[in-house]
């Protein structure tokens, strides 16, 4: 007699058929759903991870598209709908949580092996298989999702459109000046933040409670500088510029514009003693002195703009120190010995190279000419 063997039997033993087949995909797809839709809490948070993973595919292709042009899209498809998808993912597991202990709260009543608190997990039982292996897919999706969302977010979090135009209450004067300064396509991550990790976090940190002055409208106005957290410039700007090798005079012209019928104009030109690095002909330039190796400059200011400079103090390689003190000043040595000493860097006199404001003669002789 013939017996014929039952193909992909599902007993307790498992199934029969080896091999992998596309078949799982759907039985466990169907088994996944049929879990998430238990209870009203899982439901609630499949929908809003389904509903948020559309708009943010959506939103992203209008942006790249340039469908929709503007700052505020970047907020609610990189910040805004990232929560909700995230909030969503952490109500299915808790709903089916929540079902089971509803289910389950007579188990103590339960003799034997029936008795158990957590999910028995058969891998020998076909189900069981499908059911990891879509929840291990869907997870490795979210976790795609998750990645590729959080990177555009910390990169539209430091864009110029972001740091200029969605604060624009705040920073609409400075973001103005920033467009038609010579650095106007320098990101302001380049000079405010600078590369490195711990600066990056330091930077965030100091985000969030921008955000609450903003909404609590405790800002100053104007922004105030100079910026006392500014990371110091050796770490910014001389990643791009080089002060030691300022070698040299420099010429430059300027052009003013008289007040006549005619605008008259009249020219001015200047030699800039420049300099730079080490060596007798940059030792009284202006980058010889400051930003000579083998001395250290440091100053100390007894105002927040630091404009009130009463103590300089040198010191070289040897450990030699020179002191400066301004003529009339009434500090003491205690209080010269407990002020807040800075080392000066190329911010001190470069102190807006991103946000000039102009005077409006100079602004509109620079136009004319």
């Amino acid at each position: 007699m013939e017996v014929k063997r039952k193909k992909n039997q599902d007993g307790p033993s498992g199934d029969n058929k080896p091999g992998f087949t596309y078949r799982w995909m759907l039985r466990g797809l169907n088994a996944f759903f049929l879990l998430v839709s238990q209870n009203w809490i899982t439901l609630t948070g499949s929908s809003i991870v389904t509903v948020s993973t559309a708009l943010i595919a959506l939103f992203m292709a209008l942006g790249v598209l340039g469908i929709i042009d503007t700052a505020y899209l970047g907020i609610l498809t990189f910040m805004l709908l990232p929560v909700f998808f995230v909030a969503g993912l952490l109500m299915i597991p808790f709903g089916a949580y929540w079902e089971r202990r509803k289910s389950h709260g007579a188990v103590e009543d339960l003799p034997g092996a029936a008795r158990g608190k957590y999910p028995v997990l058969d891998f020998n039982r076909r189900r069981t298989r499908d059911i990891v292996r879509t929840i291990a897919a869907l997870s490795l999706l979210n976790t795609l999702i998750i990645s590729v969302v959080a990177y555009q977010g910390v990169v539209y979090t430091e864009s110029p459109e972001f740091c200029g135009q969605v604060c624009h209450t705040v920073m609409e004067p400075e973001f103005t000046a920033y467009l038609n300064s010579p650095h106007s396509n320098v990101e302001c991550v380049k000079c405010h933040i600078g590369p490195g990790a711990a600066w990056f976090a330091k930077s965030k940190l100091s985000g969030i409670r921008q955000v609450f002055a903003v909404a609590l409208d405790t800002y100053e106005r104007p922004i105030a500088a100079p910026v006392h957290s500014l990371r110091p410039s050796k770490e910014t700007c001389e990643t791009c510029h080089w002060p030691e090798k300022f070698i040299g005079d420099r010429i430059r012209a300027t052009t003013k514009y008289l007040e006549d019928e005619e605008n008259t104009p009249t020219h001015t030109v200047l030699a800039m003693h420049i300099g730079g690095g080490r060596g007798k002909n940059n030792a009284n330039s202006i980058h010889g002195w400051h930003l000579d190796p083998e001395k250290t400059t440091q100053y100390l200011a007894t105002d927040k703009k630091r404009q009130n400079i009463e103590v300089v103090r040198v010191t070289d390689t040897q450990g030699n120190v020179t002191e400066y003190k301004s003529i009339g000043s009434a500090l003491g040595e205690e209080a010269i010995a407990q002020g807040e000493w800075r080392t000066m860097d190329c911010m001190d006199c470069h102190n807006r190279p991103a946000h000039t404001f102009q005077t409006p003669g100079r602004a509109v002789d620079e136009k004319m000419a």
